[in-house]
């Protein structure tokens, strides 16, 4: 079953998603992730955000990319590889996306009408990693076969760079002017790191020393290279070739790594979480728990910081506070829910369905609690802020959900499977109060609603708390089985 679900004292919320059945468990007082759940139907191998931070893009191993607009609150899927979606990038303008895949193929797709525009079919391997220039008018492709450089407009390949063995990870130069490529490591040989020369192929310089290096970024100003390995990061200076400093700390393989627009850097590995580093000091400024699977994917748009993991969940973190902001959870049949740790939310139109609440043993559905949690207003602010709790203290109060626990309903007669010739009957109904009473119930007959009624309270049936009230509705009846369901509301 698909649950939000929060723990009686209301501190806890607990998420379920529909596909994976993998689930997330959250203090709400602190934030922290104890356990987690999966967004698209398999892991996520790659992430990148558009220029301007209003656009996410996931690349999976369910063979799709999601494109995430956090101003429309909509989700774009591209579909047409026939193997798993390796690397992912988007254009400067936030227009084109493109990917790459384990089909060895470089598909090109327009945003505006999520059709794809070509497929580049030159690899005869895996395509392992893609960048894009500045601005947008280059690709680039790393395979273990050869690196290409592309033209956007043609399709073409403009330079054919030869690695000596598998490339691993591809970047460009915030200039264009230059291209890094890392490769892993083959047999006794420690591999490389290359930096070319876009404009005439050649090498420029080469980084030795390097066992298995899996991932690579330029720093802004394309002074600096940082390379991720089995357990380290190699930071280096591109003019001198020397390596300035290595970081440790993490315990498996660095699969992703990025650095910040302020010289931090960040990695994602194997061990399933997050570091950001202080370059000055060579330390962990921070360590980003929640993930429950390899984190394949690093990006630090605005300040924050964005990770995709094979456990198939996007996450948007305060780089400051270390705190998780959001989650992007994409569902079957297209739809899609954006949830802060709060258990706030925005959906696609039916992306709420997914999504129950429980309390305790008992499962209610969210439609009890959309007045209060369904806020687009708090996501979106809190996205805009990198900050949930100030997003909501702007907003909104907290709500206990002690102060919001629905009425238990059962059908008090007639009973189930009753038959009659009559074309209508009487039901009777009864709610006990736990929290807050009921307001009214809604009646349907065959998924058709007949409206409200009013309930009218019964003496106590105990000298304690519980509070019965008793609803009453002649309902019309159709020949042949009838089905009858009623919702109960209680105050929002």
């Amino acid at each position: 079953m698909d649950v939000v679900a929060f723990s009686p004292n209301g501190k806890k919320v607990f998420f379920s998603g529909r596909r994976d059945r993998t689930p997330k468990l959250s203090d709400i007082s602190t934030g922290k992730d104890i356990k987690t759940f999966r967004g698209h139907s398999d892991g996520v191998t790659s992430v990148a955000v558009s220029v301007d931070g209003s656009k996410v893009l996931s690349g999976s191993l369910d063979k799709t990319l999601k494109l995430w607009d956090f101003n429309s609150h909509k989700i774009k899927i591209f579909r047409g590889h026939s193997d798993i979606v390796i690397s992912v990038a988007i254009s400067g303008d936030g227009s084109k996306v493109f990917s790459g895949s384990r089909d060895k193929t470089l598909k090109l797709w327009d945003v505006s009408t999520g059709k794809e525009i070509r497929t580049v079919r030159e690899h005869s391997k895996s395509v392992e990693s893609v960048a894009i220039s500045a601005d947008g008018s280059k690709i680039l492709s790393g395979s273990s076969d050869k690196t290409l450089i592309w033209d956007v407009s043609t399709g073409k390949a403009i330079r054919r760079l030869y690695h000596a063995f598998s490339i691993s990870s591809v970047a460009i130069s915030a200039d264009g002017s230059k291209v890094l490529s890392g490769s892993r490591y083959v047999g006794s040989y420690y591999q490389t790191l290359k930096l070319w020369d876009v404009s005439t192929g050649k090498e420029i310089g080469t980084f030795r020393g390097h066992r298995g290096v899996q991932s690579v970024a330029i720093s802004a100003d394309d002074s600096k290279i940082i390379s991720g390995s089995y357990n380290m990061l190699h930071f280096l200076d591109v003019s001198t070739g020397k390596e300035i400093r290595t970081f440790r700390g993490h315990s498996d393989i660095v699969i992703s790594v990025a650095i910040s627009s302020d010289g931090n850097i960040l990695s994602g590995s194997y061990d399933d979480t997050l570091k950001l580093w202080d370059v000055s000091t060579g330390k962990a400024m921070r360590t980003f728990r929640g993930h429950s699977d390899n984190v394949t994917s690093v990006v630090c748009p605005d300040g924050n910081i964005l990770s995709g993991s094979k456990d198939g969940t996007i996450r948007l973190w305060n780089a400051k506070t270390g705190e998780e902001i959001a989650q992007l959870i994409s569902l079957e049949v297209d739809e899609w829910v954006m949830i802060t740790t709060e258990g706030y939310y925005s959906s696609s139109l039916n992306g709420a369905k997914y999504i129950n609440v429980r309390i305790g043993n008992k499962v209610y559905g969210i439609d009890q609690y959309e007045k209060i949690y369904h806020r687009p207003d708090i996501v979106k602010l809190a996205i805009k802020l990198g900050d949930s709790q100030q997003a909501i203290a702007r907003l909104t109060r907290p709500v206990q959900m002690a102060a919001v626990q629905p009425p238990v309903l059962w059908f008090f007669s007639p009973k189930d499977g009753y038959e009659t010739y009559k074309d209508s009957i009487e039901v009777q109904l009864k709610t006990e109060n736990i929290a807050d009473p009921a307001v009214d119930i809604l009646f349907r007959i065959n998924q058709r609603p007949l409206g409200k009624e009013r309930g009218k309270p019964v003496r106590p049936t105990s000298s304690g708390a519980k509070k019965i009230r008793t609803y009453k509705k002649t309902i019309p009846l159709l020949a042949g089985h009838n089905w009858i369901e009623a919702e109960v509301r209680a105050k929002a």
